[in-house]
């Protein structure tokens, strides 16, 4: 690659910012050393602050608090409890954005009446005390931008009105997906607000009477309302300063474009019109274009145009947002990237290009989509399933010989796809169904393509895969070994620097790999196996593990996980090896001498024997190592021996019992006892007699 064309530098003040929050976030500022204004704050909270993410502690608040002033704010899932209540409150508000009214706690106790305990009705919840809990005196007289993603929510009787006196400066009001009537909508226009911007898509409101008030009017979004009649529409020509209509569709078959085609009367400054999901005919886009000469975009996103290459019907100079090629795909989806239901026919057609064409694309297009579906995943508004499929897309074109991505913009994709993992909800019931699942396991096949290269990105990513692998033992098998193979494969930056996970963060990843056992052992294949067992070992050698405060029975049964599936891989001496070193270094951290005791119970005797008085060499090597680990651990000779002289006496038994013959001996007390009488021959007589004797004499023989 081109050295050349590695990227752009960073500038100074970007550079700057990333100082500043780092420094904000771990409280380098002494209280009102630092109080940034909130033109540089609003940049710096941004960087601190994700919406959907919690900040760390109470602490890290306090220290934001104490050094950033910031007037715009977007809270998601885990940012709307008392914590971040109190941070916000104690701003000065000129946006607030609320994406996630379901995990808030303004959500009102059912009345009987409402018959709100039946299945699929909507929460109630209490938007204006929830709002007055968020904004103090002063952002409530000066905010201008407010919108609710509401989710189907309902809101108290009289809301409407409560919001227009609470909010008298609001310039930006979205509600999407809040339940809106005809009723409401007639209030907000009778009130005294003045708005520029107003999205009531996906609401109830069906007819746009009262509209023509808001003379300064801007942007104008209707998406997924019901206006069939242009008698309901027609007022909205009224807005002479209108500069964007949506009035698309995400259902099909709309006909609201058909009703504003009838509409006479010009809007001068219309600029971009969303027409998607309408069922459009070759004539209702001409009187539409005729009408307001001045457009310049539209969108046909979901209709029979979309397709099209070409639109000599129309006018020229004319831009039309389409998915007939890659090319425009990417275009589209730039420009539609915080619209989660439009995202999803721009990701299917993607998905034909890149995964059934993909050497059909130019290298342009490809490096153009990626960067589009970078902006996407940007978006605080996309869900986990479309996530998923955007991941799933940048595998696609990351295994591509030809996207021509330059250095600096996989380093991009690699920290967007890492916010998107940290941003998953990893909770035993949600209504995610298999999306955080496939979103971790595309991440992970992005991940092993070449956008990694020369990013020095590889240890954040296995920063963020170790609390995901913790928790996957209760998850789907293939999902599981994905996720550890993949950490196997990157183990040596674990421990560089060791200090880097502490005790509880490897502890909770190795009982993950235990889970697995637990469960999977003899499901896996032998590469899976080998790497997990590997893996397994390389955990339990970087330190002892704090295995449920010490309790010992749990280290009592890990163990025996590990001793099951010996007998299984028999044949793989990889298995084998590491399955005993990860005994070993388990038996090491018991005290206890009654489970000790039980470490050599019938079932794992009979495994260890079988191995003895097998035909390899190597596993009986393994199978007599371990013993002599846990002779030498018990301290039952006056000497400790080193690794080297544990070599010495492994080989030493070995190839006694090989060239006597022992494994035609079938007992454990046969096989040792012979051990012993052969010992009187030996250069080690004396340790190796009494290391036999202490198997006798531990295993009750």
């Amino acid at each position: 690659m081109d050295n050349a064309n590695q990227g752009a530098v960073p500038t100074l003040r970007t550079l700057s910012l990333r100082v500043v929050s780092h420094g904000v976030l771990h409280g380098f500022y002494p209280e009102g050393y630092c109080k940034l204004i909130p033109f540089l704050g609003n940049d710096v909270f941004k960087l601190v602050h994700s919406p959907n993410v919690p900040l760390e502690t109470e602490k890290s608040m306090e220290k934001v608090l104490a050094s950033v002033c910031f007037s715009r704010v977007v809270l998601g899932r885990h940012n709307l409890n008392s914590d971040y209540r109190k941070m916000i409150y104690a701003q000065t508000l000129e946006k607030l954005e609320l994406i996630d009214l379901k995990t808030s706690d303004m959500k009102l106790e059912p009345k009987p009446r409402d018959g709100m305990k039946r299945k699929g009705r909507p929460l109630r919840i209490a938007i204006i005390s929830g709002l007055k809990r968020f904004l103090n005196i002063e952002s409530r007289a000066s905010l201008q931008m407010l919108a609710i993603r509401g989710h189907g929510s309902v809101f108290p009787r009289g809301w409407m009105s409560d919001l227009t006196l609470l909010l008298p400066a609001m310039k930006s009001l979205d509600l999407t997906a809040c339940y809106v009537t005809n009723r409401d909508f007639a209030i907000l226009m009778e009130s005294n607000l003045q708005l520029e911007k107003l999205c009531l898509s996906q609401t109830a409101v069906t007819s746009m009477k009262g509209i023509g008030s808001q003379k300064g009017l801007r942007v104008l979004s209707l998406e997924d309302l019901q206006i069939r009649d242009y008698k309901h529409i027609r007022e909205v020509t009224e807005l002479q300063e209108l500069e964007v209509l949506d009035i698309s569709s995400n259902q099909g078959d709309h006909v609201t474009a058909k009703a504003f085609s009838l509409c006479k009367k010009s809007l001068p400054k219309l600029k971009f019109l969303d027409l998607s999901g309408n069922n459009l005919t070759v004539e209702t886009v001409r009187n539409i274009i005729g009408t307001h000469s001045n457009i310049s975009k539209i969108s046909v996103i979901k209709t029979e145009f979309d397709l099209n290459w070409r639109f000599d019907d129309f006018k020229e100079g004319i831009e039309f947002y389409t998915v007939a090629h890659l090319g425009a795909c990417a275009k589209s989806l730039m420009f539609y990237k915080s619209n989660v239901e439009r995202c999803k026919p721009i990701f299917d057609r993607i998905f034909h290009f890149v995964v059934t064409e993909i050497e059909e694309q130019s290298p342009y297009d490809l490096r153009k989509a990626a960067l589009s579906l970078g902006a996407c995943l940007r978006s605080y508004h996309l869900d986990l399933a479309n996530q998923a499929r955007a991941v799933r897309l940048l595998y696609a074109i990351a295994r591509s010989d030809d996207n021509q991505l330059i250095l600096e913009e996989r380093k991009a994709l690699v920290d967007t796809v890492l916010k998107a993992l940290r941003t998953s909800e990893w909770h035993g019931n949600t209504d995610n169904g298999d999306s955080s699942f496939e979103l971790v396991s595309w991440g992970i096949d992005l991940f092993s393509t070449d956008i990694l290269k020369d990013t020095g990105l590889h240890l954040k990513v296995c920063d963020i895969y170790m609390p995901v692998v913790s928790m996957t033992d209760r998850y789907i098998r293939p999902f599981t070994t994905k996720c550890l193979l993949f950490l196997h494969e990157h183990r040596e930056l674990m421990s560089t620097p060791r200090s880097r996970y502490s005790e509880a963060d490897v502890t909770s990843i190795a009982c993950a790999f235990f889970g697995v056992l637990k469960i999977h052992a003899v499901h896996l294949r032998d590469a899976e196996y080998t790497a997990v067992i590997q893996f397994l070992e390389f955990l339990l050698g970087l330190e002892p593990l704090a295995f449920e405060t010490n309790n010992e029975e749990s280290i009592e049964q890990y163990m025996a996980a590990i001793f099951i599936p010996i007998f299984h891989w028999q044949n793989h001496q990889l298995i084998v090896e590491a399955s005993f070193n990860s005994l070993t270094l388990l038996y090491a951290q018991l005290d206890s001498d009654e489970i000790k005791m039980r470490v050599l119970n019938d079932t794992n005797l009979n495994i260890i024997v079988h191995l003895i008085r097998g035909l390899s060499i190597p596993n009986t090597s393994y199978a007599v190592r371990f013993l002599l680990e846990m002779y030498n651990n018990d301290c039952i000779t006056s000497r400790v021996y080193t690794k080297q002289r544990l070599a010495q006496l492994t080989e030493a038994i070995t190839n006694m019992i090989f060239v006597n013959r022992v494994r035609d001996v079938s007992t454990v007390t046969e096989i040792f006892n012979y051990i012993i009488v052969l010992s009187d021959d030996a250069d080690d007589e004396e340790d190796i007699k009494e290391w036999a004797e202490w198997v006798l004499e531990r295993t009750g023989n």
